[in-house]
């Protein structure tokens, strides 16, 4: 059966071409990654890459973590459905990253703690701790569970034709999807294992890259297409897609505003 998947996406695709340079960058990601893990040599290298990150490595790394699946996904579905309600609710999730750059993690550094709960024990105690951790973990787990659905999302439609010969070839749509999703967790959790959150960070530049590359490219193509027919969509755009609100009242904006 293998054979015969390699023989359908080799001789009857042209496109093998691209599949070639997804697997190329993945592989890319993937040594980058684990490469790291020579520079390795204590918990503060592991955890926090050293306690040593500059403004462009920072900058790189947050871009690409925020602007992950779930924002290029979820969050522009939801502002397809929302409109400028969306951008405004948004605002919340980077107005929080810079508080807690300029307030939160300088008190982080003088106590010299690695993660949230690590801070509600050394103020509070015990038991406070284990629930931030309990909380962070909660947190962490429905985010990544998002991330590799992305992930599987964006490369079963990256690679549509060869979605559709492992489906001609015995292979399940939810099988497919679920190959995806499980191929980019391992790739993503054996390079951070190996170089915790220097793998994280090196890796999260180049993909940065590619990501910035990809918008602006994509946005050069749509916007004459745009400009042509900017009265059709204007006409066809419900009123409330303009307004702050999005005519769902003051208190959705605001409640959904800090739960961001």
């Amino acid at each position: 059966m293998m054979l015969d998947i390699i023989q359908n996406i080799w001789f009857n695709n042209p496109l093998w071409i691209t599949w070639g340079v997804v697997a190329l960058y993945i592989t890319f990601i993937f040594i980058k990654g684990v490469s790291k893990a020579r520079d390795i040599h204590d918990s503060d290298d592991f955890l926090l890459a050293g306690r040593n990150i500059g403004w462009f490595f920072l900058f790189c790394t947050m871009g690409a973590t925020v602007i992950g699946g779930g924002a290029s996904i979820g969050a522009i579905g939801k502002t397809y459905d929302w409109g400028i309600l969306m951008l405004v609710v948004s605002s919340g999730w980077y107005i929080h990253f810079i508080f807690s750059g300029l307030i939160v993690a300088p008190k982080f550094r003088e106590a010299k703690l690695y993660t949230v709960a690590g801070y509600f024990g050394h103020r509070f105690g015990e038991g406070p701790r284990f629930l931030a951790m309990v909380l962070s973990l909660l947190f962490s787990v429905f985010i990544i569970a998002a991330q590799m659905a992305a992930f599987g999302w964006v490369l079963a439609s990256v690679l549509p034709t060869l979605t559709q010969t492992l489906q001609h070839s015995g292979v399940s749509g939810d099988m497919v999807l679920k190959m995806a999703i499980i191929t980019g967790g391992l790739i993503v959790v054996i390079y951070s294992t190996a170089g915790g959150l220097l793998a994280v960070i090196h890796t999260d530049i180049y993909q940065f890259i590619v990501l910035m590359a990809g918008f602006a490219i994509t946005l050069a193509l749509l916007v004459p297409d745009i400009m042509a027919n900017w009265s059709v969509m204007t006409n066809k755009i419900p009123a409330e897609f303009f307004q702050i609100t999005g005519g769902k009242g003051w208190i959705f904006l605001i409640t959904t505003f800090f739960a961001k």
